[in-house]
């Protein structure tokens, strides 16, 4: 429920220049790539990248997938035994699990059902908190009468 790597603008301009052009940005993903985190040890590891491309030839898209050992060489400064280390992360981050139960095309401005809020400094988890949304029933249904 974020982007991790645009935190930093030397990371964000080092990925944009590997990554391929022919990317398919829209609204919902703007620079055309998803990337998938873990946590080690207390600390945010970047696990893969993936990118959805448009091919003008057979017309259908398509996704590459960059692996961490694909991605070392561009992020070699942060990267450890473990893989990539988002050492340059600081401030707070969500992420979520289950399904979507508020939404607003806007950014990331959802609620999941589970969400994991962390604080983070130089990659490592400082802080943390875990919520459990859900709505019950007679608010989703607006008939119930109160």
């Amino acid at each position: 429920m974020d982007k991790p790597l645009e935190r930093d603008s030397t990371v964000y301009a080092n990925l944009k220049k590997y990554l391929p052009e022919g990317r398919i940005m829209s609204t919902a993903n703007w620079d055309g790539y998803t990337g998938h985190w873990i946590v080690i040890d207390g600390k945010i590891y970047l696990q893969k990248i993936d990118v959805d491309m448009y091919s003008s030839k057979g017309g259908e898209d398509y996704t590459l997938t960059y692996t961490t050992d694909s991605l070392k060489k561009v992020f070699t400064s942060y990267s450890d035994e473990k893989g990539i280390c988002a050492k340059w992360l600081n401030g707070t981050i969500r992420s979520g699990q289950g399904k979507i139960i508020r939404y607003v095309h806007s950014g990331f401005n959802r609620n999941m059902e589970k969400e994991h809020v962390m604080y983070i400094r130089n990659g490592v988890i400082v802080g943390q908190e875990l919520y459990h949304n859900w709505k019950k029933d007679f608010l989703l249904n607006g008939s119930q009468k109160w």
